[in-house]
């Protein structure tokens, strides 16, 4: 996957369901990546104001 590619896909998956809120293991399976990946991909959203963590707390799926 290129650069970048792998945040592109979190940001396309969060602009098409603007309303939801998701855990990284939700979105995984979505989109078919590493949780792990997509929690540092929604990591470094949150930080750019991107994406907006709503909740902090880790929660099992």
């Amino acid at each position: 996957m290129a650069p970048g590619a792998l945040r592109q896909k979190v940001i396309d998956h969060l602009q098409a369901h603007p309303d939801d809120a998701f855990t990284a293991t939700r979105i995984s399976r979505v989109i078919e990546r590493s949780s792990g990946a997509i929690a540092n991909a929604l990591a470094t959203l949150a930080r750019q104001g991107i994406a907006e963590q709503v909740n902090d707390t880790a929660s099992a799926e």
